[in-house]
């Protein structure tokens, strides 16, 4: 079962998922060997989505207010809306 404590979780979802895990508020941004990114709600614990568009290995993620920022092995840096999901630029 996932933790509720916000820092226990991001570590969980680290070792699940992730190359890197960030947190802003309660929220956690999370990028995988998957090629995905994914935004958990650090207080539930629940995944709130999947964000799609990476073709290898997500290295590293950011996030600043409601923008995500995420690079990848695929040598591109990609901007996604962190309410929405959606892919925001290339």
């Amino acid at each position: 079962a996932l933790s509720y404590d916000p820092n226990e979780l991001a570590s969980q979802v680290l070792a699940r998922l992730g190359h890197d895990v960030v947190i802003q508020g309660d929220t956690i941004v999370s990028g995988s060997s998957d090629n995905t990114v994914r935004i958990w709600n650090a207080t539930s614990g629940e995944e709130q989505h999947v964000l799609k568009g990476h073709s290898d290995i997500v290295l590293s993620v950011a996030i600043q207010g409601d923008t995500i920022v995420s690079g990848s092995s695929d040598k591109t840096v990609r901007i996604w809306n962190a309410t929405s999901g959606e892919e925001q630029h290339v």
